[in-house]
């Protein structure tokens, strides 16, 4: 303040803070990605079990 610099060093500490921001949003968007694709997959295999098992109970049944 006493240098009359404190809009320069608010506009300084604004830009770091935003640059923090952007970096972290752009981790975390990177992090996500994969755990998405793990869920999904999950989801389909889930899908085809849950098609797939009734099936093959009927036709073992039906070979004995």
């Amino acid at each position: 303040e006493e240098t009359g610099m404190l809009p320069e060093a608010l506009e300084r500490l604004a830009d770091s803070y935003e640059e923090q921001v952007s970096h972290m949003v752009r981790n975390l968007g990177q992090l996500v990605q994969p755990l998405l694709l793990i869920f999904l997959g999950g989801v389909v295999l889930f899908i085809i079990l849950a098609v797939l098992l009734p099936y093959i109970n009927m036709l073992t049944s039906l070979a004995r």
